[in-house]
């Protein structure tokens, strides 16, 4: 009985050691190729589980940068018309309004005794002539001192002065304009009397009419006079002018420097005083055009696009608008070529991995299911 239980122990430590051999061997006979094909199979699930995203390649382009500003027309020239004499108005040949040519008559007042003046001064110079006339005679045949000769001239002179000062006050009788334009604001009626510096009305040119825009200190410096500029004036017009002017003094209250803009208004259908939407070109920049569909928001709130980068994780990309345009925007900031999302960019956060689906390949797979 004792050598029974002996060979029953024996025959129990057999067991343990082969089992413990078996699972020694390779985990219940897990083959060694096996780790190698299960990481695999865990990146083709990986690629599954992205998230698909369309996109598009992009290839930058030469732009010029525009700048846009928001300004106001202004007159070539606005003057005020002023009288340089004493009197009553008794003419007004032109209406508040018209629009009127260089020289033209404005406003006449009444000349009183200022012609009878004026002949009463030329008959005295006609006098002083020819007492000038005898003392040379006279000078010559040495009955006469040179000194009453110079006084005789001094006459002569001083009457030829009263008679020009004379033709000028009657000249001032006549109020005209200084330019063509419109004669605007009159400020004077018939039988009014004026004195000197009182203001008959204004003149304002509009050919050309000048375009001013407000320039910040950032843009300034990118600004060259002679390129041509275009504007949309409130009424919806669109003109195309050049830059004549920038300012090289900022408005103390705004820090910003004036740029004249010259547009020709031949048949002066441009007022003054419009506001205008004013697109200045400035550098020339490599740029994108998108779509403004596609723009997106950081978490600190810098727009830009979301781009696909070689290792196919999304990336967010800052970007600065350039121009807008009517179907789509040119922005700066990108590199040459760059793989942009689409559809699904607000989906997919910054460094998440993606599975892109280019634009052609989506119309193909899409032509296929039709």
């Amino acid at each position: 009985m004792p050598k029974k239980r002996h060979t029953s122990v024996w025959i129990a430590v057999g067991l343990a050691a082969l089992a413990t051999g078996w699972v020694a061997s390779g985990m219940v006979g897990d083959d060694p190729v096996q780790p190698e094909t299960q990481r695999v199979a865990a990146d083709v699930d990986a690629m599954e589980a992205a998230f698909a995203v369309r996109t598009r390649v992009s290839e930058s382009q030469l732009h010029r940068k525009i700048l846009l500003v928001r300004g106001r027309t202004e007159a070539e020239r606005m003057v005020d018309i002023r009288t340089e004499t004493e009197g009553q108005i008794i003419e007004l040949p032109v209406q508040e309004g018209a629009l009127v040519e260089s020289g033209e008559v404005l406003a006449q007042i009444d000349p009183r005794e200022r012609p009878a003046s004026l002949q009463e001064a030329e008959a005295l110079l006609e006098q002083k002539r020819l007492e000038l006339e005898a003392a040379r005679t006279l000078r010559s045949k040495g009955f006469r001192a040179e000194t009453q000769l110079a006084a005789a001239q001094a006459e002569y002179d001083a009457a030829q002065a009263a008679v020009r000062r004379m033709e000028i006050q009657i000249g001032m009788l006549t109020v005209q304009a200084p330019f063509g334009g419109f004669f605007e604001d009159r400020y004077v009626e018939l039988g009014d009397y004026v004195e000197p510096g009182d203001t008959v009305g204004q003149i304002i040119d509009l050919d050309p009419i000048i375009l001013v825009a407000p320039i910040s200190e950032h843009d300034i410096g990118q600004i060259e006079v002679g390129v041509d500029a275009e504007a949309r004036l409130a009424n919806g017009r669109d003109v195309i002018g050049v830059v004549r002017f920038i300012g090289a003094n900022a408005d103390p209250q705004t820090r910003t420097f004036r740029a004249e803009i010259e547009v020709a208004n031949p048949e002066r259908l441009i007022s003054a005083g419009m506001t205008a939407e004013v697109a200045i070109p400035l550098e020339t920049v490599a740029a994108h055009y998108i779509s403004p569909a596609i723009l997106t928001l950081s978490d600190n709130g810098a727009i830009g696009v979301m781009v696909v980068d070689e290792e196919s994780r999304a990336r967010f990309t800052e970007i600065e608008i350039v121009e807008d345009k009517k179907d789509g925007i040119w922005v700066s900031g990108l590199p040459s070529d760059v793989t942009l999302i689409v559809v699904g960019q607000e989906f997919v956060s910054d460094g998440q991995k993606v599975r892109s689906v280019e634009e052609t390949q989506q119309a193909d797979s899409e032509e296929r299911d039709t």
